[in-house]
């Protein structure tokens, strides 16, 4: 939980300061979500992002084949989350990321650069820190990309 936390922390922080977002928004500029955008990111994101999140673990003591482990499932999470599948979890949509969630995230002619739903694995935290948008009745819209190159995923999520 302390990972997933410090992930959607440092995710936050990639949209909302200026000099991060100049770094994450290459992961933004993909056309079509899907898996392999999980992958589209600059090199110095990396650096920043895996630092900030994993520091805090390895000064709790998390032992080294713990946080390979954790490294490993919240990476195919993120693929999972970039698939362009139409899943929700149900009433755990509430506690649980998902491709349909994240798909908002990347949404920008609605929420802008600064974006929404910053959640990895666990959604909880954009309900509880108000990052949420809830894509429950949305009308299906054109894909249209926004002033900063980046394109809206509604239709191409078929939500």
């Amino acid at each position: 939980m302390v990972k997933d936390f410090c992930e959607w922390l440092v995710h936050r922080l990639l949209h909302r300061v200026p000099w991060l977002w100049e770094f994450h928004k290459l992961h933004h500029s993909i056309t079509q979500l899907d898996w392999i955008g999980n992958m589209r990111f600059h090199w110095m994101e990396i650096v920043v992002y895996k630092s900030l999140t994993y520091l805090p673990l390895v000064v709790l003591g998390i032992e080294g084949p713990v946080i390979l482990w954790l490294a490993i499932f919240s990476t195919l999470i993120g693929h999972l989350n970039h698939a362009n599948l139409r899943i929700d979890w149900g009433p755990l949509r509430y506690v649980l990321n998902s491709a349909r969630f994240h798909a908002w995230h990347h949404d920008v002619v609605l929420h802008g650069a600064h974006g929404q739903k910053y959640a990895i694995m666990l959604s909880i935290w954009d309900w509880l820190y108000g990052a949420d948008y809830s894509f429950v009745n949305q009308k299906e819209e054109t894909p249209s990309r926004s002033d900063r190159g980046i394109v809206t995923v509604q239709v191409a999520m078929g939500i």
